[in-house]
């Protein structure tokens, strides 16, 4: 075999001109950034932006064809340089995706980036009953997505609302509240529990509705017997009735911020009832209890005037029950107090006057009674004819003679109306 040294050596020079043009192309290349936008509307704007590594942000902005087009940054990166693709400007009513957004650029260029549009949606709907000037957060939990927040203030009326984040068809959408305004709670009442799929068009369906909180005024009442039976309460056009022998009631139904005053509507019979505690505020934001309702017997006096009495007969005891009233001359009246409704009374004469009778001549007793009496009369006289200390004196007396009528007996006469003479 014959060795032809001159072709091995043309052939091993043909292969370093090529390793070396080959290490020298690879030393000083760059490679594009790009891949594939699908979906982006016709007409549609686009913008996207590289951040590589240690380099300056390449921003690339695409008009869309409805269909799925090629991209490329114009920025070329060399090998080993690191890539970030991300969506910089959303086009309008769509949201586009990036799929490979991170990578390392090689030996070639990168066209695996795959940038994926879709049309989205907004969140919305309507607030019914939120009072003026009060606070309300609502809150979106879409699937998949970040919380929006919804803050919005009352005007008393319905108020309708959009989430400022869209959603792209499909997406499950969860609204709830998260900050309840003061004195209402708010609730999500459609869809069902605030939750739904977005499909091909803006939601406005989401309903809230709200209601002023309302709160109740609470107490006891003391002192309802058998015998009063019942007592009726008030607070502004509200009643309530305690009916023996239940102690307690409650109003309910109280808007919060307002006022409320309790009050005695109709007192049971016989009895006095006062509110002695708690019976009114204002503004009230929880419920109220403490109230308190005061009943008690309600009392009469008994009362009237003496005639007759003189310095000499000095005074007169009166009786009622076991309760005694003495009248001293020269006072002319009397009264018997704390007397229970319903009772009966009986005046009486417990002692008399020196020299002189008594009697209860007017209005002295009656049963049941139910208001203060007036009008009883006691009357006293001096004994025997009820004049100056006088007293009667039996005497015998015969008709005169030689008279006609007359008859014999024994007679009485009142001493101060014998004449001083030995012999009457």
């Amino acid at each position: 075999m014959r060795f032809d040294l001159s072709k091995a050596v043309q052939t091993v020079t043909t292969c370093l001109i090529f390793v070396a043009a080959a290490a020298g192309s690879a030393l000083g290349a760059t490679f594009s950034i790009g891949g594939t936008i699908k979906g982006l509307a016709k007409g549609a704007k686009l913008t996207l932006e590289d951040q590589p590594k240690g380099g300056k942000v390449d921003l690339l902005t695409e008009t869309g064809t409805g269909g799925t087009f090629p991209f490329a940054f114009g920025t070329k990166l060399a090998s080993g340089t690191s890539y970030s693709v991300a969506v910089k400007t959303q086009p309008h009513g769509q949201m586009c995706t990036v799929a490979h957004p991170t990578g390392k650029v090689a030996s070639a260029n990168v066209t695996n980036i795959a940038v994926t549009c879709a049309n989205v949606y907004s969140i919305g709907g309507t607030i019914k009953g939120l009072a003026k000037k009060a606070k309300l957060v609502l809150e979106d939990h879409p699937k998949g997505g970040a919380v929006d927040l919804l803050p919005e203030t009352g005007t008393g009326g319905n108020i309708s609302f959009t989430f400022s984040t869209q959603l792209v068809s499909g997406t499950v959408f969860d609204v709830t509240v998260k900050t309840q305004p003061n004195g209402q709670t708010c609730s999500v009442t459609a869809p069902p529990k605030g939750t739904g799929t977005v499909g091909t068009k803006n939601v406005t369906t989401v309903s809230v509705t709200c209601k002023t909180n309302t709160y109740s005024v609470s107490g006891t009442v003391t002192g309802l017997t058998t015998a009063s039976n019942s007592i009726t309460l008030k607070n502004g056009a509200a009643t309530q009735t305690v009916i023996y022998p239940a102690k307690s009631f409650s109003f309910t139904g109280i808007a919060y911020g307002s006022s409320y005053a309790v009050t005695v509507a109709t007192s049971p019979t016989g009895e006095s009832c006062t509110v002695s505690a708690n019976g009114s505020g204002s503004s009230i934001t929880a419920d109220v209890t403490g109230v308190v309702v005061t009943c008690t017997a309600k009392t009469f006096s008994i009362s009237g005037t003496v005639s007759g009495l003189t310095s000499t007969a000095s005074s007169v005891t009166l009786k009622n029950g076991t309760a005694t009233q003495t009248v001293t001359y020269p006072g002319t009246s009397f009264s018997f107090t704390g007397i229970a409704s319903g009772s009966s009374y009986a005046v009486t004469v417990v002692t008399p006057p020196t020299g002189e009778t008594c009697t209860v001549s007017a209005n002295g007793s009656g049963v049941s009674i139910t208001a203060n009496i007036t009008g009883v009369v006691v009357t006293c006289t001096a004994s025997g004819s009820g004049g100056g200390g006088s007293f009667w004196i039996p005497y015998s007396a015969k008709p005169i003679p030689n008279t006609n009528g007359g008859s014999l007996g024994l007679f009485v006469i009142p001493s101060n109306k014998i004449s001083t003479m030995t012999a009457p």
